[in-house]
């Protein structure tokens, strides 16, 4: 609940285009760059063949619920082609998850 809430409210100031919505994209995508996810997903519509979905537009696609545990729980929910170990599990604080989520609703 307090992921969902704080998800929430994040998205609020996403809208607003607040000073602190753009530090939080701005954090979001430097975890995003930084911990390796170009490396398997794309951002954009078409696909190099890389192992993992492309994430844009995966908010409109999935719930933030989903995509929260993608992240957490990454072998939770998998597709028929995923092989265990493929996401690699991170040490992501709740904030840093938030603000991963709230990147990718900007893609």
């Amino acid at each position: 609940m307090k992921y969902i809430l704080l998800t929430t409210l994040l998205l609020a100031q996403l809208f607003a285009l607040s000073p602190e919505a753009q530090k939080t994209i701005a954090k979001g995508k430097a975890l995003f760059e930084g911990s390796g996810c170009t490396n398997c997903h794309e951002r954009e519509d078409y696909h190099e063949i890389r192992g993992g979905p492309s994430l844009k537009g995966v908010t409109s696609r999935r719930s933030i619920a989903y995509i929260r545990d993608a992240i957490v729980y990454p072998e939770k929910d998998t597709a028929k082609n995923f092989k265990e170990g493929m996401m690699p599990k991170f040490d992501f604080s709740p904030e840093e998850v938030t603000a991963l989520i709230i990147y990718l609703g900007t893609l």
